[in-house]
């Protein structure tokens, strides 16, 4: 910057003809694009998108506000290890804040220091309790198995602070750990009742194994589990079935069927098929109209999930679609799982004359065969 007659700052400065205040106030400071997103992004918790703006930044201006945000995404999103020395960084400036030493403790425990980081995050608590700092703490217990001790943290954090979503949902986690499932089922109705996003509670460690005992299956409603269903990616979509597999329900076959139809997934398609499949009667009307649609992948994946699931009330059905079917794998589908329905149903000669109708030059007769064989030796 020069001041008139075109003299630089600089030589004024040097030269004793400005004072330095007045030069600071007149030199423009430069902007950084970088380290405003990275305080802005983690601020609105967007972690991921944050991490390149704050490496990006840190190489030019290692402020302790921008290391503080940086460690915070790369704990999230990035890599544990450069959080830690982001914040011994930090501590070797001075001390650290009760939030800060939470969010120091989540970093320790994030790379295995176990010890120092329930150290620091007790500290924390000790000093200004927090809802983060206890969240930290009960799920440090629930990934370590950690009981000993348990009951009394969690009194002391639900007591501070009762309507906490993710405290509630450790809660619900650590009690089912200790073998309390009644407690357990009571803190995620808890949960439920406060709001939150549903069925959260249930990703917490070991839940979604304990999901389909009694004491939770009121939490369960299907049709708000497959709510929505077309709307979720195929992560969330997983999850949702998962919940499904425990607690399947008639109010979920409409939403099932939709997203089958539409979603590309195979893995996910091939969960939906069987879940259909397992709601006997009320599923038929929902079968045939996937049987009718012109998606032969379709098709292929709901008969492939008959042939080893076989009921006899299907049988009407898939007679009805063998005479329809055109595509000769699909054609051969059914045959193999109408065969399989009227065994089930005492049929025996029906279903070896319906498997006999497969071609041999079929790639699926070598299974009809499988099946025509062990009739054969069962009677030998």
């Amino acid at each position: 910057m020069k001041y008139p007659f075109g003299v630089p700052v600089g030589i004024l400065l040097a030269a004793g003809l400005i004072w330095p205040g007045l030069a600071a106030a007149e030199i423009p400071k430069k902007e950084d694009p970088a380290r405003e997103a990275c305080l802005r992004l983690v601020a609105e918790g967007r972690a991921a998108e944050a991490l390149p703006a704050c490496r990006e930044s840190l190489g030019r201006s290692p402020s302790r506000e921008l290391r503080l945000a940086a460690a915070r995404a790369e704990l999230q999103e990035g890599d544990p290890e450069t959080a830690v020395r982001l914040m011994e960084g930090v501590l070797a400036e001075g001390g650290l804040s009760a939030e800060e030493k939470v969010l120091y403790g989540r970093c320790l425990l994030a790379v295995g220091r176990n010890e120092d980081g329930e150290a620091e995050l007790r500290e924390a608590l000790k000093a200004r309790p927090s809802a983060e700092g206890w969240r930290a703490l009960l799920d440090m217990r629930l990934n370590l198995q950690r009981t000993a001790g348990a009951e009394g943290d969690l009194k002391e954090a639900l007591e501070a602070f009762p309507s906490d979503c993710g405290l509630r949902a450790s809660a619900a986690a650590l009690y089912a750990l200790l073998g309390q499932d009644e407690e357990a089922a009571r803190q995620a109705g808890r949960y439920e009742g406060l709001g939150c996003p549903p069925f959260e509670w249930a990703r917490r460690p070991g839940m979604l194994e304990k999901a389909g005992l009694p004491a939770f299956r009121a939490l369960l409603p299907p049709g708000e589990i497959a709510k929505g269903l077309g709307n979720l990616g195929d992560g969330e979509a997983l999850f949702r079935l998962q919940l499904l597999e425990k607690a399947m329900g008639p109010e979920a076959v409409d939403p099932l069927v939709e997203d089958f139809l539409k979603r590309a997934d195979y893995a996910l398609r091939l969960r939906e098929a069987r879940l259909l499949l397992r709601q006997g009667e009320k599923s038929l009307p929902a079968l045939e109209r996937i049987l009718r649609q012109g998606d032969l992948v379709a098709r292929k994946i709901l008969l492939r999930q008959m042939v080893p699931a076989p009921d006899p009330l299907r049988i009407p059905l898939l007679e009805w679609h063998l005479e329809r079917e055109a595509a000769p794998q699909n054609r051969a589908l059914t045959a193999l799982a109408l065969g399989k329905a009227y065994e089930k149903a005492g049929r025996r000669a029906e279903a070896e004359a319906v498997w006999l109708s497969i071609p041999e030059e079929d790639p699926l007769f070598p299974e009809a065969r499988e099946l025509l064989e062990g009739k054969a030796a069962g009677e030998r």
